[in-house]
């Protein structure tokens, strides 16, 4: 693998990891953050169903936007929606507010792992892009084991907000690299002219398909 390639795998990653950062990191302070809300647990609870309900419809309509107008520009937008809705939570002083900026990040979120694995695509081809997937998903189940732990670990030592404080960070570390210094590789096949009901049609094929539905069933055991 050469150093563009490292790169490009550095990025996949770091872009992917957002989401579980976004998920994982906070859930130490679930009982901080509901008493200081005035609110109940099963509410701010609501708070990860709209993450992922944002992502899911976001990835929908971001992931044609990404092959009409290239990944960079999904990237970039994904990234800044995502300081936006890190900004509504650190200025929140009600449990709305908050459930707005967690929709905003679940938006952003859907952009960026889409992005992602349309650069893998892009990138890598035949077996190699078997053993990016593998990589990519041993990384971000590390950093889905470590991050709860990490967020329990600043909560020792600051409030919940810092926690959403090391996210913009590092979103904004994201949007910096991804804007002066990776290219990503433009997609593999050009999208001239937009279909809207070829699109629609593409839609209904796969949420008819039984295989995507078993899929589907089962990822929201695992999530439920």
């Amino acid at each position: 693998m050469n150093y563009k390639n490292k790169i490009t795998l550095i990025n996949i990653i770091a872009l992917a990891a957002v989401t579980t950062l976004s998920i994982t990191l906070y859930l130490p302070a679930f009982q901080v953050i509901t008493m200081e809300f005035h609110t109940s647990t099963r509410l701010l609870q609501f708070s990860i169903s709209l993450f992922i309900l944002g992502a899911g419809c976001a990835a929908l309509i971001l992931g044609v936007l990404s092959d009409l107008y290239g990944r960079r520009k999904i990237i970039l937008l994904s990234l800044i929606i995502n300081l936006i809705g890190i900004i509504v939570i650190l200025f929140a002083r009600n449990i709305h507010f908050f459930l707005i900026g967690r929709l905003l990040q679940g938006i952003a979120e859907g952009g960026l792992i889409i992005s992602a694995k349309a650069i893998a695509r892009d990138q890598f081809s035949g077996k190699e892009i078997n053993k990016i997937i593998s990589i990519v998903l041993v990384a971000i189940s590390i950093i889905s084991i470590i991050t709860p732990m990490m967020g329990g670990y600043i909560l020792m030592f600051a409030n919940w907000r810092m926690l959403f404080i090391v996210l913009f960070i590092y979103s904004l570390l994201l949007l910096i690299g991804n804007t002066f210094f990776i290219t990503t590789v433009s997609p593999t096949f050009i999208v001239d002219k937009f279909s809207f009901k070829k699109a629609i049609k593409n839609y209904v094929e796969i949420f008819i398909n039984k295989e995507f539905i078993l899929f589907l069933f089962i990822l929201s055991l695992l999530y439920s």
